[in-house]
């Protein structure tokens, strides 16, 4: 089991504290617990950190039909 550090725990009860790396980057970094976050071009959280297109599209196609089966199974 993994321990959970007092900065982890703080950063899950309150949420990070984000500061941008330079100007110019898209990469946010928590100054508690040093995780990263990425932003895509309208300065949107990215959702999926992944960079293979693939990878991304596959997830949401099978997040949609897990949505989709728990929809239906709910209304039979």
């Amino acid at each position: 089991m993994k321990t959970t550090t007092n900065n982890d725990l703080s950063c899950s009860i309150f949420g990070h504290n984000l500061e941008r790396l330079s100007k110019d980057s898209h990469e946010l970094s928590c100054k508690t617990c040093k995780s990263k976050i990425t932003l895509d071009n309208n300065d949107n959280f990215e959702t999926l950190p992944f960079k293979n297109e693939n990878i991304k599209t596959t997830l949401r196609q099978l997040f949609l039909l897990q949505n989709r089966y728990s929809s239906q199974k709910l209304s039979a």
